[in-house]
């Protein structure tokens, strides 16, 4: 809770008299940042306010629960706290009341204060209510008389229109004297309440605040023939004005969030270091925040509500001859561009200020989330603000760690790369499909809307039908689909799909409702009879392998038209496929038994559903190809069997498994079988024949510091690393050989987890990387800027950093800094080259040391080791010519500072800042002396992004 700047002298005799005090608004212990629901509170601003100057605070558990409701205990103490500041309730316990019904209460002090200074009274037999929900009437009651109205002239006490003149005075302006005058707020500004409406915090908070603000006034009185009457009113100042310390509001627009959270605000005062926070879904909107005479009281800004903000359509057009004119859908907007002093906010980076053009506008695309914000009202543009997101499917279960400092990162399969800090995963799982994007190391997760039908048509490329209902394309370039994609899923309306929408309400990513994994497929390998006819006992039995892989031997009931009735034989006129298999969809019986159905080529009516299979031969498959082979489509749930026959015994051997496209195997040439589907997606695929590859990245990749030396147990003839890595995991690494160090190696292990063998890493290696819209961009060669290689990444893709210690440190890919002096390896699977999928990414960090520039003056090197006395000779121009300094090979991150002696030399111009390649050039041209030669100095200071200083000085001798 806050600390006071001031205490308040109060006087308790018999009654306690309410006092006023200055409550300097200093920071709060729990401030509005530190709110854990912030996102589902209503009246953000009140909330952060009284947060942050300590009036109210949250739970326990770190929210605010602003729906929850406000006892007539809480309400007296949030009172006593807006006027007296952090004060215990013991304080007030001695004051007499006659109040019977509170001395049990948790606040009893807070309620003796309130009643002592006529906020409450009771109901008149004494009794307060203190666990009874406060009603709007008796909260506005309250505060009123708080701030200073007199509840008897007002008729809030013995009159039979109490609640009436309350919310009279609540809802109304204050007047004195013989003139109306509007106040800064009303008690229930904001609110959309009735009297009896019981108070909510989210509610109460924001009573609170707007009592703050409320002019006070104080009556003047005259009487006539012994009547007292009201003369007239004196204005008194707010609460905010005394008691807070000259509390006031302060706007301005969100246009940076570094990354620690710290916010700018353009057209205020803020900057990052004063150490506010910001979200960044606000970037180029209008925010408030709260200052008093001591400085900064907020702790947070928070959306500024009386600002405009309107979704620009994806498809606007700069022309005025078009319906979807730029400026006519402005026009019907209340819209106008401005000439100045506007900002574009493209994905959470906001440009300089300047004007908004028509053509910023125009043809923005169906995949970004675009808004113009007017942060004033007055009907111009303020900002514009763009945002592009990448479409990803959750593809597993969502996990989150906590630190030892508390911060809890979260891992997103399909969606992050690792543990990353995020927002929005909180209700993800399995199988949603998702927009996000990376700002200051956080991702922030939107999950996307759906709908689900059939589809039953398309408009060309630019839309699809689903039950009737057109929608937009997003773009597909983002992790999206393309109509073609979509409509393949069924182009006879037989099947339902959920279409996923973008922000904008088109068309992103169409799926087929999962309805495999209820229809059980198999293959029958064998089938045979067990008993006598004549007993009338005979049992069918058959041989069926499983989706999941596994192979058992069960018994088969009676079946009907369709089924392998009892009695039947494998023969070569019953294959329906292949060699010796059925392929079947079954159903098990209350016995246990198995009723198989046969299916063929074309559709069998299986529980509502059409299913078939379908002969393949030299299909192509390989892993995450949705479509592959012949235009079937897999999803999550396609189950991939692969058994080899053979010739010699008729027999199947022991079928591989694996379940999902993703996950699916390949092959170096081609594949044969059969493909079940299920209402044309495909449940169960068979292959018979065809050259497996291994697809996965089972190779144990280690590194260790070159600084480690290993200890070796001539007993055990072993060595021991005491700090090394495996697959990025720090652990003791424990060998039959001498190791590698200084280098990532790939290893054999045996079952004990030694290391029995050691060979090149298998990867390729590269200097230069960057990552964007889930691709990993490398340059082709060890020098940068030759090439580039491009690669996705696995689902469970591992990106490491080794930092110049050799400590290695997982991150997200989304955190990969670009960096064309870095070191890449990329690692896969064996047949990486061509599928171009990553497995684990080893970054080594460039040395960011600035002692790595490389420095000129003339042509003439400019060493570090040089002081401004011992300073390189750097030739002898003449008065008037020019002079080029010479930076290359610095860091990205770094900057670069170049200072003459001024007394000799007083022109100096720098017409050239470091290029892509880090290289720069700065001229100046001489001046004085007027006769004679002079020496001057050349002084280049380089700063690493790690904050490393390097100073490179030289020296000239000027000839007049």
């Amino acid at each position: 809770m806050r600390n006071l700047k001031r205490v308040l002298s109060l006087a308790l005799a018999s009654v306690m008299l309410l006092g006023m005090m200055v409550v300097g608004a200093s920071a709060a212990d729990k401030t509005y940042a530190d709110l854990t629901d912030s996102d589902k509170i209503t009246n953000q601003e009140a909330v952060s306010v009284l947060v942050d100057i300590g009036i109210i605070e949250g739970k326990t558990d770190g929210s605010y629960d602003p729906s929850a409701t406000v006892d007539r205990a809480t309400m007296a103490k949030l009172i006593t706290m807006m006027l007296m500041g952090n004060v215990d309730q013991s304080a007030f316990q001695g004051t007499v009341t006659d109040l019977k019904d509170i001395d049990s209460s948790w606040a009893e002090g807070y309620i003796k204060y309130c009643y002592a200074n006529g906020i409450i009274e009771g109901d008149g037999k004494g009794n307060f209510f203190p666990t009874e929900p406060v009603t709007v009437v008796q909260a506005a009651k309250m505060l009123l008389v708080a701030i200073g109205y007199n509840a008897e002239n007002r008729g809030y006490s013995n009159d039979a229109n109490w609640s009436t003149n309350i919310m009279r005075d609540a809802q109304t302006t204050l007047f004195y004297g013989s003139t109306y005058t509007t106040t800064i707020r009303s008690l229930t500004k904001g609110l959309s309440v009735k009297a009896t409406d019981a108070l909510t915090r989210d509610n109460a908070a924001q009573m609170i605040f707007n009592a703050l603000f409320v002019q006070n006034y104080d009556p003047e009185y005259q009487y006539d023939g012994g009547v007292r009457y009201i003369s007239k009113y004196t204005a008194l100042p707010s609460l905010a004005a005394t008691t807070y310390n000259g509390l006031n509001r302060n706007v301005g627009v969100l246009t940076a969030v570094n990354d620690d959270g710290y916010a700018t605000v353009t057209g205020g005062d803020i900057v990052p270091t004063k150490k506010i926070n910001g979200d960044v879904t606000l970037m180029g909107k209008a925010v408030a925040y709260y200052k008093d005479a001591s400085g900064l009281v907020s702790s947070a800004v928070v959306e500024d509500k009386d600002n405009t903000a309107v979704t620009v359509p994806g498809d606007l057009v700069n022309n005025s001859a078009k319906s979807k004119d730029v400026t006519k859908w402005l026009t019907n907007n209340g819209l106008e561009l401005s000439a100045t002093n506007a900002y574009i906010v493209t994905n959470y980076v906001a440009t300089n200020t300047r004007a908004i053009t028509a053509a910023d506008l125009a043809g923005i695309g169906n995949y970004a989330v675009a808004y113009v914000i007017d942060s004033n009202g007055d009907g111009v543009v303020d900002a514009l603000v763009k945002t592009t997101k990448t479409v990803s499917e959750v593809t597993g279960a969502v996990k989150t760690k906590t630190d030892s400092d508390g911060k809890v990162t979260v891992s997103i399969p399909g969606v992050t790369a690792g543990y990353v800090s995020a927002v929005g995963y909180e209700d993800l799982s399995k199988g949603d499909l998702v927009m996000h994007i990376t700002y200051a190391g956080t991702t922030y997760i939107t999950e996307c809307e759906s709908v689900t039908g059939k589809i039953t048509g398309y408009k060309g490329t630019s839309a699809i039908y689903i039950d009737g209902t057109s929608y937009t394309r997003s773009d597909g370039a983002y992790g999206g689909q393309t109509v073609t994609q979509m409509k393949d899923l069924d182009t006879s309306a037989k099947k339902d799909v959920t279409l996923f929408l973008d922000e904008n309400g088109n068309a992103l990513y169409a799926k087929l409702v999962d309805a495999t994994s209820t229809y059980n497929v198999a293959v029958v390998l064998g089938y045979d009879t067990v008993g006598s006819s004549v007993e009338d006992s005979i049992t069918a039995t058959a041989r069926l392998l499983f989706a999941d892989g596994t192979v058992d031997v069960v018994n088969v009931s009676g079946g009907n038209g369709t089924s392998i009735a009892p009695g039947s034989t494998l023969t070569s006129s019953a294959q329906t496929a292949g060699t010796n298999y059925y392929l079947v969809a079954y159903t098990i019986d209350s016995d246990g038994n198995y009723e198989l159905t046969k299916l063929t080529t074309s559709d069998v009516d299986f529980g509502g559903k059409d299913i078939k299979y379908t002969t393949i031969s030299n299909a192509s498959i390989a892993p995450g190809k949705a479509v592959f082979t012949d235009g079937f489509i897999g999803n999550s749930s396609t189950a991939f069997l692969v058994a080899n026959y053979s010739s010699s015994n008729n027999k199947f051997s022991t079928a591989a498994t694996t379940t999902g496209i993703a996950n699916a195997p390949k092959y170096t040439g081609t594949a044969d079988g059969v493909v079940i589907t299920v209402d044309g997606t495909a449940a169960l695929v068979f292959v018979t024949d065809g050259t497996l590859q291994d697809a996965s990245a089972t190779s144990n990749y280690i590194y260790i510091p070159s600084s480690v030396t290993p200890s070796y147990s001539s007993a055990d003839k072993l060595y021991t690393y005491s700090k090394g890595y495996v697959n990025g995991e720090e652990q003791d690494i424990i060998s039959k050989i001498a190791l590698t160090t200084g280098a990532v190696m790939k290893v054999s292990l045996n079952d004990d987890d030694v290391v029995i063998s050691e060979s090149a890493h298998g990867g390729v290696a590269y200097k230069g990387v960057s990552f964007g819209n889930d691709v990993l961009t490398v340059d082709t060669a060890t020098t940068p800027l030759v090439g580039k290689a491009y690669y996705t990444l696995a689902d469970d893709a591992k990106v490491f950093e080794i930092d110049s210690d050799g400590k290695i440190t997982e991150i997200a890919a989304s955190g990969i800094t670009a960096d064309k002096t870095d070191g890449v390896i990329v690692l896969g699977a064996s047949d990486m080259s061509s599928t171009m999928k990553a497995q684990y990414v080893y970054i080594t960090k460039a040395d960011s040391s600035a002692t790595t520039a490389t420095v000129s003056v003339n042509n003439n090197p400019v060493a570090s080791a040089n002081t401004a006395d011992t300073a390189a000779s750097c030739g002898t121009p003449t008065k008037n010519t020019t002079v080029t300094v010479s930076v290359t090979g610095v860091a990205d991150g770094a900057t670069v500072s170049v200072t003459l002696d001024r007394e000799y030399s007083t022109s100096f111009v720098a017409n050239a800042t470091l290029s892509s390649d880090g290289a720069g050039a700065y001229t100046f041209t001489c001046s004085n002396p007027a006769s004679g030669s002079v020496v001057d100095m050349v002084c280049v200071t380089v700063t690493a992004e790690d904050g490393t200083v390097a100073t490179y000085y030289g020296s000239m001798t000027i000839n007049a």
